[in-house]
């Protein structure tokens, strides 16, 4: 079994988390420790397919927070827009979607994931590193020699900017939900052949 990883300080954690490789965030909260009287926790890792926990401690701060109910709302009541070639269309969170069934079908998928790599932990982020962070989103999408085309996430009530998207066919929800942690991001949509987008949590308590 793989040894307990050793690290001192945040700065090693969050320099390990942006490292490609086996590690990932294993965010059930269920199994932390309980926090010491500083207000830190104990925080597990998967490494090479073991469970592992942190000698040393993460801050508290470091910890996603429970999603708040605003921002589940915000989720579950976007407009996802996809810009396919010929087939534009909007799909909403647990509506059949006949375009979305159409395109699948159109390139022998039966999954379809809408992922974004901007504003992670659903805060506003600097534009510039948005895009950087998109590209890069998009540059791991290629590797899986995934069809992927643009979209857009825009509020139900047209307020704020809209977010771009990688609508991607053919990943499993495993492959979708890895970039989706690996780019910090609360949640992703996922459909299968059923055409019915859902919301999929990564990372965080409801």
């Amino acid at each position: 079994m793989a040894s307990p990883l050793m690290l001192h300080n945040i700065s090693e954690i969050k320099d390990l988390l942006t490292k490609r490789g086996n590690f990932m965030w294993v965010f059930s909260f269920n199994d932390l420790i309980k926090p010491d009287k500083s207000g830190r926790y104990a925080w597990p890792l998967l490494y090479q397919g073991y469970r592992i926990r942190f000698r040393r401690f993460v801050t508290k701060e470091y910890m996603p927070a429970t999603v708040p109910r605003s921002i589940i709302n915000a989720f579950q009541h976007a407009h996802y827009n996809v810009f396919a070639p010929g087939n534009h269309f909007t799909a909403h969170i647990g509506k059949r979607c006949d375009a979305l069934a159409s395109l699948m079908a159109d390139y022998g998928k039966n999954t379809v994931s809408i992922l974004t790599a901007y504003n992670p932990d659903a805060k506003t982020g600097d534009i510039d590193q948005n895009r950087h962070a998109q590209q890069a989103l998009f540059e791991e999408i290629h590797k899986l020699g995934a069809p992927c085309f643009s979209g857009q996430n825009r509020a139900a009530n047209g307020d704020g900017p809209a977010e771009p998207t990688w609508v991607v066919l053919g990943l499993s929800r495993e492959q979708a939900k890895n970039l989706a942690q690996r780019f910090r991001q609360l949640a992703f949509v996922f459909s299968d052949e059923c055409a019915k987008p859902e919301l999929v949590w990564t990372h965080v308590r409801m």
